[in-house]
């Protein structure tokens, strides 16, 4: 990416500074955050307040004028509703024609929409290899090969749900500016452009964006189970799921594109040699790349998520996974504080 795209600079704002420690204090178990330069604060010690101001959020990278608030749009109790379908991975897909012949309808649409929360989820999964009994195999020279037959043990794989931490609302619409042009286009001018494309593929996507750093939070997971005694493959991933709504014609070609059975027979008869490269050049897109959003805050900040959740998180690692387990010591405790920061 050049150095005078928006995006590269935009992005590079909103990136968090630089923590080389990510422990917090609670209970008998110790972490504790590096300080952060007061001027680049990341952590509050306060939660973040519930409901959006009447100002524009403040966003890294993105100028006060590129957001617009929902609370200053009003969507009529007597629209009519739009039918839309849930796809098995979790985005809402809606066809409509109401929502393809009208911008003023497609936006109200996409105002309806993203006030819907997300959900937000974070993965565990620890593992480790066990030895079951051994192979031997006898070699030409006569000497016998003992092989060890290894498996994979599961300590624990579960995931949290997080989505009772999200506000109950969103901030508003956030629109990227185009990464071709560099232009920043209103929510409504986005709608207009996608209804009067006369291309007949063509979609357009808004992604609904939790701000929270969960990176910080895979860290500081991830540090307190390593002192915690669990030294094993550890695997943290945050994910936000139904966070995507698309829209799209209901022409037989569109449908047909996204048809699995149409796909499949593309690639196993090879013709996806020749229809890809034509989606790829015909397709029309708004919005993807995450350029239309929706943004939604969490009303926790980590360090807080983290100190409510840390009981519960170490307490479903096995005592038997732990390095400093013993069979006289059966019950769970957690690191004393004098041995944390040594």
């Amino acid at each position: 990416m050049s150095k005078g795209d928006p995006l590269s600079s935009a992005s590079a704002a909103s990136e968090p500074s630089a923590i080389t420690e990510a422990f917090f204090t609670h209970g008998n178990y110790s972490m504790q955050f590096e300080e952060a330069p007061e001027s680049e604060p990341f952590l509050a010690s306060t939660p973040r307040p519930l409901a959006a101001s009447q100002q524009p959020p403040n966003v890294p990278g993105v100028v006060p004028e590129h957001r617009h608030i929902n609370a200053s749009v009003r969507v009529p109790m007597e629209d009519p509703h739009i039918p839309y379908e849930t796809l098995e991975d979790g985005k809402f897909l809606s066809r409509s024609m109401l929502v393809n012949s009208g911008g003023e309808d497609l936006y109200r649409f996409l105002v309806q929409r993203s006030v819907i929360q997300p959900k937000i989820v974070i993965k565990f999964k620890g593992t480790r290899s066990a030895v079951r009994g051994f192979t031997k195999k006898k070699t030409k020279d006569g000497t016998v090969e003992s092989t060890p037959n290894t498996y994979t043990v599961y300590d624990f794989d579960y995931e949290m749900d997080c989505t009772k931490y999200l506000c109950s609302t969103p901030d508003g619409f956030n629109v990227l500016p185009d990464r071709k042009t560099g232009e920043v286009k209103s929510v409504q001018q986005l709608c207009d452009d996608y209804v009067r494309d006369p291309h007949r593929i063509k979609e357009l996507q808004l992604t609904k964006v939790v701000e929270w750093d969960t990176a910080l939070v895979q860290r500081a997971l991830t540090k307190a189970i390593r002192r915690y005694g669990y030294s094993h493959s550890l695997d943290i991933e945050v994910e936000t799921r139904e966070n995507k709504v698309l829209v799209k014609p209901g022409s037989w070609i569109a449908k047909a594109v996204d048809n699995p059975v149409a796909v499949w027979f593309c690639y196993i008869t090879f013709l996806w040699i020749i229809t890809w490269p034509l989606l790829f050049y015909y397709r029309r897109q708004y919005g993807h790349g995450g350029t239309l959003q929706s943004i939604w805050r969490m009303n926790i900040s980590e360090r807080g998520w983290c100190e409510e959740n840390m009981d519960d998180i170490l307490g479903q690692i096995p005592l038997a996974a732990l390095d400093n387990h013993s069979e006289e010591n059966t019950e769970q405790s957690y690191p004393d504080d004098n041995t944390v920061f040594e």
